[in-house]
């Protein structure tokens, strides 16, 4: 065969090819309004672009049960993606996970892994749902802990006890099916035993949302008058405790408040104080996701490193420290992020994955 064959071959190989791009799909169980979940994929395309893959994003709206039909409409509707990433948002992975299997598409879960239960019943990734590739997730537990310890601290320095001689808090938690919200409280738990002078008075579930928050805080407040702090599993929650306490009178305004999630908001809001205590950086799991996607494509499998990787991925805000985050986790900050750098295939002298905190605060 000539060389002007040959290459006129491959010229006509190119040309009938949709893309040489690797394509990732991504079913994001929040909805595009909330600060998260909208930084989670501005942080996954920010990735995408770095690397030179293709990213799409369908927002489920807070809709869990909704999820596998619109990932099957989703495919449906075309093109099909090399990959896909899904989160286990109220324990609904396995019909994700059974529909990519079904699709042949690898999928990652992100930010939340199957639950001890699920694990029992379909195995860990590449047995069961060998499409299901692997997991990568914060160690959620350690955001409880770090806001529970920062925030009993403070209570203790800072307030008087109530009358029985005990401090007294209350908690407001996500729900309580998803694994986060689950390994958040247990963080919580977790300090408290360092703390036997507090009294943990209630837990609620707010199911992330700003305005069932600040009605169940109206309750709190009037049920456990000396509660002088409020510990939240997320910041819109925080938000809608602050929006309750600062429309009562009284000493209600001097509660303190405790949150997890980056957002700008939230960081101003431990720049003035009236958040107390704030842990961020999760939200940065999905853009790992794309490294650890865009390796795998290469053949560079993450195996090696484990199917199940837990992320150091949280921090404490500090007002001294807000800056760092304002610069690094703002929407252009991101986009400065050299992503390829973290690429085994990008960067030989790579052997073990550095997405933690620290690595992107430096």
């Amino acid at each position: 065969m000539s060389l002007l064959r040959r290459f006129c071959i491959l010229i006509l190989l190119l040309s009938s090819s949709p893309s040489w791009a690797i394509s990732v799909l991504f079913i994001n169980p929040g909805k595009q309004s909330e600060t998260f979940w909208l930084s989670v994929s501005q942080a996954m395309a920010a990735a995408a672009q770095n690397l030179g893959m293709e990213f799409r994003v369908v927002y489920a709206d807070r809709d869990h049960l909704r999820m596998p039909s619109l990932l099957q409409k989703t495919l449906a509707e075309g093109p099909k993606p090399d990959y896909l990433i899904v989160v286990n948002e109220r324990q609904m992975a396995p019909p994700l996970l059974a529909i990519a299997e079904q699709a042949q598409i690898p999928t990652l879960l992100a930010l939340n892994d199957l639950t001890p239960e699920q694990m029992k019943q379909f195995g860990p990734p590449r047995s069961h749902f060998k499409y299901w590739i692997g997991s990568l997730y914060p160690d959620n537990q350690q955001a409880g802990y770090l806001t529970g310890k920062a925030l009993l601290t403070r209570l203790v320095q800072t307030k008087k006890p109530a009358a029985n001689g005990f401090y007294q808090l209350v908690a407001i938690a996500g729900d309580k099916s998803t694994p986060a919200s689950q390994a958040r409280v247990q963080g919580l738990q977790k300090a408290l035993q360092e703390f036997p002078k507090v009294q943990l008075k209630q837990i609620v579930y707010g199911n992330w949302g700003r305005g069932l928050a600040a009605e169940q805080m109206n309750v709190l407040s009037d049920r456990y008058p000396q509660a002088a702090a409020v510990w939240c599993a997320s910041d819109l929650m925080a938000f809608g405790v602050i929006s309750s306490l600062e429309q009562r009178k009284g000493p209600h305004k001097e509660v303190l408040v405790s949150a997890i999630n980056y957002s700008n908001d939230a960081v101003m809001m431990v720049k003035n104080g009236r958040l107390s205590t704030l842990s961020a950086g999760h939200f940065m799991v999905g853009a790992w996701s794309m490294v650890l996607l865009y390796d795998y494509a290469h053949g560079r499998d993450f195996i090696g490193q484990g199917t199940q990787i837990q992320l150091p991925s949280f921090g404490l805000v500090s007002p001294s420290n807000a800056h760092l985050f304002l610069d690094r986790f703002s929407p252009h900050g991101v986009k400065k992020i050299h992503f390829a750098s973290y690429s085994k295939t990008l960067n030989p002298k790579v052997k073990q994955y550095d997405f933690s905190l620290e690595s992107l605060l430096q």
